[in-house]
């Protein structure tokens, strides 16, 4: 990291880092992470740790994947002065979010750091449906959509995404939301409605 942030990239960002990543417990998997600094004095900043599209064969590790990365983020967080931080799937979101504090999509994890909580309010961040939400120490905002990346159905994925985004739309805001994951190797297939026959 410290070789990278002698580039200079502005005026995009002051310096970014991207590197892959892998776990002792899952060593075939490389998902990656990176950190953009766009202005270390305003704290609007971020950092991502995304997984990859896994392999058809790989898809049974995508639940402790996610859960490691979200341990990942968590142990970042307190070393970055952030603005934005997430962990989702393969939807990136925009590193000129984080410079304008912008709020246009809500990921699986989403970390939102004091600048956010204060353009914000502090009543908005805090209150986004979803499995957890917490106050960090410096006054940032932790939030995690569902307990798991892999949704238990469909149904319930949409469910999740829609009470989010309706949340968000009744505050004027319009955001997306893609998480939780439906894996159709993981997710369960609900059963047809109607029974068919060979006619």
């Amino acid at each position: 990291m410290q070789s990278w942030k002698q580039e200079d990239i502005r005026p995009f960002a002051e310096w970014g880092v991207s590197f892959h990543i892998r776990f002792a417990e899952l060593p075939d998997i490389s998902p990656y992470f990176g950190i953009d600094q766009f202005d270390s004095k305003q704290q609007r900043n971020q950092f991502f740790v995304v997984r990859k599209v896994l392999f058809e064969d790989q898809q049974h590790f995508t639940e402790p994947l996610a859960q490691r990365l979200v341990e990942l983020g968590q142990a970042l967080y307190p070393m970055v002065r952030l603005g934005l931080g997430f962990v989702d799937g393969d939807n990136e979101v925009d590193p000129k979010d984080a410079l304008k504090l912008s709020l246009n999509h809500i990921a699986l994890v989403n970390f939102f750091g004091p600048a956010y909580v204060a353009k914000y309010g502090r009543d908005f961040l805090p209150s986004l449906p979803g499995y957890k939400t917490e106050l960090l120490p410096d006054g940032g905002v932790f939030h995690q959509l569902s307990p798991t990346f892999v949704a238990p159905s469909e149904a319930e994925a949409n469910t999740m995404r829609q009470a989010v985004i309706a949340y968000c739309a009744c505050h004027g805001r319009y955001v997306n939301c893609w998480a939780p994951l439906v894996v159709p190797s993981l997710t369960p297939i609900p059963a047809p409605q109607n029974t068919t026959t060979d006619e």
